[in-house]
């Protein structure tokens, strides 16, 4: 069964308006509190001023790709709180978040429109392949590996696991697992980057990917199963709208975490997910990722040895990720029963299961991919270029910024792709002016940003829709 999220939010005065809109006996199934079951989780947000609107989007979107959009331009001139004092006080948050970011939106014009490139490549492998909802639950314990370094100390407890409890491991945690021949049931990776399939070297015959389709087309290299997974995003209601989508979180690790608790009736503990440094090391199994990872506004984190640890805000958002999936309350920090790693609020510490007192592991049961979905995709997304191509030339004569979104032109399923580009470049572009490197009205400058993507991208874009075959 689908776990389904639902949240609210309530204006001032909007209860009885709210009534019959959508879900006509909602408000009675809360009656004024949160819910939460097995199945659902229905969380209520009053919104009673301007101020709580501002606060409720940096408090929930200040992870989302959305947010250098909100927290520049538009947010700034057009949000409905117009004292200026007050309302830069609502974005020095947001500013502080987005600052250290840049990987979310891009750092060039071709790695922000990386994911749509990848999809492309991946389309022919993974749109065939069974959805994540065709995997039967199964009631065994399941582990959600992370790679701090907390994850060394547990290599003994999880190889006497192996064939005992369900294993969903991060990317990171891969190439370490391997070499100690513990070999992960499943295998989440969720990054467009190319480091991703520098993680991923291996031959993994015995792991099921169930990652996102916008990885690079080497990180699904060595893995022989494959499951078709669509996170919540634009970009899967262009490649897959039929599919049932989940929520990742934003690292690969939270993705562990989230399929791991879909998978299992049982309970989730988690192993590697410190969220924190030790000394000088952020990952158990690479100086090289320890050295690239900064911590910023000397962030801290409460480890569970009561020590002060070095974070970063990158983790803070993992964190929170893990304590929204706590939901079902049925997520265990084995880490923290150690007293290794840092503390996830609301997630109980408890050691890893006894392997003398479970049962072998069963297979598992998946059903059968569905090649028709490939073939919708293929009907448009290989004119995908073109597309683009026509949608630059219509939106370069555009009078002002609300006529410049691609569904005005574009009208079938790839002025979602379109879409994610521009937001992309728009972002990039948002940001530059706020920094004062633009002098030029919006709209010029967003035509001018269009004009050098469309020269960069076109032939990119043209070659990875090539590679789309019948």
């Amino acid at each position: 069964m689908r776990t389904v999220f639902k949240s609210v939010i309530i204006g001032r005065g909007d209860d009885s308006a709210l009534q019959g809109i959508e879900y006509p006996s909602l408000l009675a199934l809360m009656d004024g509190e949160d819910k939460v079951t097995n199945d659902y989780k229905l969380t209520q947000i009053r919104i009673s001023s301007k101020d709580d609107i501002a606060k409720m989007t940096i408090a929930n979107f200040a992870g989302h790709q959305a947010a250098v959009h909100l927290a520049t331009c538009d947010f700034r001139y057009s949000h409905p709180v117009r004292d200026v004092v007050k309302r830069d006080e609502l974005l020095q948050e947001m500013w502080r978040i987005v600052r250290y970011l840049p990987g979310c939106w891009g750092t060039s014009i071709i790695d922000c429109s990386q994911g749509v490139i990848n999809i492309l490549k991946n389309a022919r492998l993974l749109l065939g392949c069974p959805t994540l909802n065709q995997i039967k639950r199964l009631n065994v314990p399941a582990i959600a590996i992370g790679a701090g370094p907390s994850l060394k100390a547990a290599l003994p407890a999880l190889r006497s696991l192996r064939g005992r409890a369900l294993m969903v491991a991060c990317d990171t945690a891969m190439s370490l697992l391997d070499r100690e021949g513990i070999h992960p049931e499943i295998c989440t990776p969720l990054e467009r980057l190319p480091a991703t399939a520098e993680k991923l070297k291996g031959v993994y015959s015995h792991t099921l990917y169930a990652g996102t389709p916008v990885v690079p087309p080497a990180a699904l290299c060595g893995f022989s199963r494959h499951i078709l997974v669509a996170p919540f995003d634009v970009l899967y209601e262009w490649m897959c709208p039929t599919v049932g989508m989940m929520n990742p979180g934003s690292s690969s690790g939270s993705m562990a975490v989230q399929i791991a608790g879909m998978l299992t009736k049982s309970d989730v503990f988690l192993i590697g997910h410190d969220l924190c440094r030790t000394g000088d090391a952020s990952h158990a199994d690479s100086e090289s990722i320890s050295a690239k990872v900064q911590t910023h506004d000397q962030h801290t984190a409460l480890g569970y040895d009561g020590a002060m640890h070095p974070s970063t805000l990158a983790w803070e958002r993992t964190r929170i990720d893990i304590q929204e999936m706590n939901y079902h309350r049925k997520l265990f920090n084995a880490s923290g029963s150690e007293g290794l790693g840092s503390v996830i609020q609301g997630v109980d510490c408890k050691g890893l299961p006894d392997p003398s007192m479970l049962s072998d592991l069963p297979e598992m049961e998946i059903g059968n991919g569905d090649e028709r979905r490939y073939h919708d995709f293929l009907a448009y997304g290989r004119n995908l270029s073109s597309d683009f191509d026509a949608y630059v030339m219509d939106a370069l004569e555009a009078k002002s910024v609300d006529d410049v979104g691609s569904k005005k032109y574009i009208h079938n399923r790839n002025h979602f792709a379109i879409d994610y580009i521009i937001r992309s470049i728009y972002a990039q572009m948002s940001i530059e002016k706020r920094l004062g490197h633009s002098e030029e009205s919006l709209l010029l400058a967003f035509k001018n940003a269009l004009s050098n993507v469309h020269k960069e991208l076109g032939d990119v874009l043209r070659r990875a829709c090539e590679s789309l075959v019948d």
